[in-house]
């Protein structure tokens, strides 16, 4: 369905507010999905090699896959008295063996794994409990991939099985890294996830200096609940209610997401009325499904739309250090390397920076890698004195571009407040002061 045509069948009081939501929503093609996961495992692999160890790439397998894995299972063997909470990983299943063309993008993801286990030739990949459980393997690198993550739970539940069915690795290996890589995440989904990780290493402190679980998330995803406009968000969320199921119209968990992936179904956190039929028939994605056209037509139909803006939640830091000008003269420009190193200046870590950027996932691992090369940024992703000296330069050298007449308003350092050179300069002040 074109979208003018689908937005048209809402009464004239709810279109724009329609048209705005569906103008915000991120159509993810599943080759940038794949190539931008095949480069951050190879990445993530060759930042973290070391000596004699073992690395495991496989995909996050949710509850609903392994069920109806076991059903399939079942009606071969006639075995159906097992439950999903009592198999073990590696000992029962192996998550990329368990899903198949019907299974949504994580099929994507075992693709994705086979590719990367045929490039890595020469690493030393075991996929089977009996290969990880011997005394020549010391350490070991468990790398599990996903689409994308709304709520958290599916992989704060796979996270649980990982660790109940590895746990005895646990104590025996020198090293032990779990790498979880999302190619996309809400900020719900963030904060629940590293709140899980955190709380496992306060039950297990013993295992603090030999385990290292951590979450990376490509890009960000953004959300209903994410809209700057508050009055906006408001409305949307009565007429999302109004033409959606009573627990589900925001989507699975209430997530509200809005990232689809052209050419597959749609994600079960995206909003109800894009894909159900009992909302709005016909749906914008029927049958769940996103089908090119759709996906060419909105690129047309938003070519120049005045998308609603999202809610920054690094502004008030970036406004401390009297980066926010730099930022967005970077952002408008499309200069990821200085837009990476803003939020290195402000203490963010390589994946939460990378994640900001709006470019492919090689163009993101280039940046970190020159600035690396310069000395700019540090091997944690903060910025050196040279990176900061960099900053301040091109803060100085490009601010005239936005606003010309205050180019002599000008702090000596991004960091210095702009009211202790011109405390009598209205215009100054109040310009770098927000």
């Amino acid at each position: 369905m074109k979208v003018q045509e689908f937005i048209s069948r809402f009464p004239n009081a709810e279109q724009k507010d329609i048209e705005d939501l569906t103008s915000a929503i991120t159509v993810v093609d599943l080759s940038r999905l794949q190539n931008d996961m095949y480069c951050s495992i190879v990445d993530t692999i060759e930042e973290k090699r070391s000596e004699n160890q073992t690395v495991v790439i496989d995909a996050v397998a949710a509850k609903g896959d392994i069920a109806a894995w076991m059903k399939r299972e079942a009606e071969k063997t006639g075995d159906d008295t097992k439950k999903v909470e009592e198999l073990f990983l590696y000992k029962d299943f192996q998550p990329s063996e368990i899903f198949h063309d019907k299974s949504g993008s994580e099929h994507f993801s075992a693709v994705v794994r086979r590719d990367v286990t045929s490039h890595l030739q020469n690493a030393e990949i075991k996929t089977r409990y009996k290969e990880l459980n011997n005394d020549t393997v010391e350490n070991i690198h468990f790398v599990f991939i996903t689409d994308n993550s709304g709520s958290g739970m599916q992989i704060i539940e796979f996270l649980d099985l990982c660790i109940r069915s590895i746990g005895d690795l646990l104590n025996q290996k020198k090293m032990t890294i779990i790498s979880i890589i999302s190619w996309g995440a809400t900020r719900r989904s963030i904060e629940a996830v590293n709140d899980s990780i955190r709380q496992f290493f306060i039950d297990n402190l013993t295992v603090e200096s030999r385990v290292k679980i951590e979450f990376q998330y490509l890009n960000y995803i953004d959300t209903v609940h994410d809209f700057e406009d508050v009055e906006l968000r408001e409305r949307l969320l009565l007429i999302l209610k109004k033409y959606g199921g009573k627990k589900t119209y925001m989507g699975h968990e209430s997530v509200a997401s809005l990232t689809v992936f052209e050419g597959h179904n749609c994600p079960n956190t995206l909003p109800q009325v894009y894909f159900h039929d009992k909302s709005v028939k016909p749906p914008l994605f029927p049958r769940k499904y996103v089908t090119s056209e759709a996906c060419r037509d909105m690129s047309a139909h938003f070519r120049r739309y005045d998308r609603p803006g999202f809610v920054n939640l690094h502004e008030s830091r970036l406004k401390r250090a009297n980066l926010v000008l730099a930022s967005k003269i970077a952002k408008r420009e499309r200069a990821s390397l200085w837009l990476y190193l803003c939020y290195a200046a402000i203490g963010e870590t390589n994946s939460v920076a990378m994640a900001l950027l709006q470019c492919s996932q090689q163009e993101k691992i280039g940046v970190r890698n020159e600035l690396r090369v310069k000395g700019w940024i540090d091997a944690q992703g903060r910025s050196t004195a040279e990176g900061n000296l960099a900053l301040r330069t091109y803060a100085r050298r490009n601010r005239h571009k936005v606003q010309p007449k205050f180019s002599k308003y000008v702090a000596p350092a991004f960091d210095e407040n702009i009211e202790e050179y011109y405390p009598t300069s209205v215009d100054g002040v109040s310009w770098f002061s927000g």
